[in-house]
């Protein structure tokens, strides 16, 4: 058996919870081994597709790079981290700001084809001064084929000011 780390695809994550649509990248991991955990930088871009009329979106593009790190504990358990930065997009007469973000969790598989992950995500105001959204998120992914294709359903609690009270999705 060779000691060197499985390269494999990684699969979405739950990166980006709103009513605009996430793209996330195409993600390659090193699964760790002993201490050192795997270590994936990504890049995303989420399209700016609710209704600025509305009131439900900015109308423009945001752009994120990070890095998330992921360790195996047992055979069932990941516990991860992601830190980011997301460029926001700026829409004329608006004081957006960019953002960092971070989330940190663990992963439990069940089965092969269930998985439920507990984790906190938080990030700074987009506005200066107002509140920064943080919330707990429980989610269920059930894997359709072996690649990991596949649904999720997660509730969501808001934490803060800057959060949702409650979510669903």
């Amino acid at each position: 058996m060779s000691r060197n780390p499985v390269c494999r695809r990684a699969q979405p994550s739950l990166e980006r919870l709103s009513l605009e649509r996430a793209v996330p990248a195409r993600r390659t991991r090193q699964v760790g081994q002993g201490l050192t955990p795997s270590i994936t930088p990504y890049a995303k871009v989420k399209f700016g597709t609710a209704s600025e009329a509305n009131g439900l979106g900015t109308g423009k593009n945001d752009y994120e790079v990070g890095v998330g790190f992921q360790q195996i504990v047992g055979r069932n358990w990941f516990p991860f981290a992601n830190l980011g930065y997301r460029f926001v997009g700026n829409p004329q007469g608006q004081h957006l700001r960019n953002i960092s973000i971070y989330q940190v969790g663990a992963s439990f598989v069940a089965t092969p084809r269930n998985i439920i992950t507990l984790m906190y995500a938080g990030q700074q105001s987009q506005v200066s001064g107002g509140p920064a959204p943080s919330d707990a998120i429980l989610a269920w992914n059930y894997n359709v084929t072996p690649a990991g294709s596949g649904f999720q359903v997660y509730l969501d609690k808001g934490l803060s000011n800057g959060s949702a009270n409650f979510g669903i999705g």
